[in-house]
């Protein structure tokens, strides 16, 4: 397991539990959707069940160390992406809110 970025700006891989999706922008302004602002420089898709409302969805981000999904089970956004591995460092989960420590 290592820290990479996607294998083309058209593709997504989650470093910790293999994920893969189809991107369509990486950036936190989807060109598409003008009011959408994410506080991240996130992988984004336009909303595949519903081609009429071309909503953004986020599949993820980057932390400090890997490019992981927005499931649960591999990170969370607080200030920032942070995933399952970095949640457990101290420093870290002294910033967090008692509701979302992990462990």
């Amino acid at each position: 397991m290592g820290a990479r970025e996607p294998e083309s700006e058209t593709s997504f891989t989650c470093a910790l539990c293999g994920f893969e999706s189809r991107i369509d922008y990486i950036g936190n302004r989807p060109p598409w959707a003008p009011s959408v602002v994410f506080r991240e420089r996130a992988y984004i898709l336009r909303d595949p069940t519903n081609a009429a409302t071309n909503h953004p969805l986020c599949i993820g981000a980057s932390c400090s160390v890997w490019v992981v999904c927005a499931a649960p089970a591999c990170s969370l956004f607080y200030t920032r992406r942070l995933c399952v591995a970095c949640q457990t460092r101290t420093e870290i989960r002294l910033e967090l809110p008692a509701e979302l420590r992990k462990g």
